[in-house]
């Protein structure tokens, strides 16, 4: 078991994970890791024999990754995270007996409750399909992605499927090991979704 000084937010994409552990942070004086700003080193870190769906998936087209069926997608992203859930534990140790709020999608919670993490210290955030819908649209990266797309009203869709789809088994995951669950919506705002978290958490 990790120490009862780790707190995990994890959920799917656009779901407000990173505000509310920065807000956590500031309010609580604990550091906070967000495990998506360590992409491209993991990527980099990545071998064959160790991280076949990472390394497969660091050398695809942003074409060969979202014209793919919505339900492969989804499959693969779970084995990416699956392997890459090592190389995050790895990074959380430089950080010693530093009381610590990590949030990240790739927090999954099956891996989550194979370190022995007891309820009261994570906490999976999902949105709602309009929620993400909405969200989606005010980021500018998508349509950066998506002029790699041949088709790109086909590679959004299929994308937003994905991330539907990986939201909903985030949260029968969660369900399922015990760890809290909050669905994002249209109206809620921080303030409120950070009251929710908090009161899910021991800390």
């Amino acid at each position: 078991m990790l120490q009862a000084t780790r707190i995990f937010i994890g959920g799917s994409p656009c779901a407000g994970k990173s505000t509310i552990s920065d807000i956590l942070s500031r309010d609580t004086g604990w550091k906070a890791h967000h495990c998506d700003d360590t992409i491209q080193d993991h990527l980099k870190r990545a071998r064959p024999e160790k991280h076949p769906v990472m390394f497969t998936m660091a050398r695809m087209t942003w074409e060969e990754m979202f014209m793919r069926d919505p339900l492969f997608q989804v499959h693969q992203k779970f084995l990416y995270y699956e392997e890459e859930f090592s190389l995050f534990l790895e990074d959380l140790k430089v950080y010693g007996k530093t009381p610590l709020i990590a949030e990240g999608t790739g927090l999954l919670p099956k891996m989550i409750a194979n370190l022995g993490v007891p309820p009261k210290q994570a906490v999976f955030l999902v949105p709602t399909p309009r929620f993400q819908l909405r969200h989606y649209a005010r980021r500018p990266y998508p349509q950066i992605l998506l002029r790699e797309c041949s088709d790109p009203r086909t590679a959004y869709k299929r994308w937003m499927k994905r991330d539907m789809l990986f939201a909903d088994r985030v949260e029968q995951e969660a369900r399922e090991a015990g760890y809290p669950v909050i669905r994002v919506d249209l109206g809620q705002n921080a303030p409120l979704l950070y009251s929710a978290v908090r009161s899910c958490l021991d800390i």
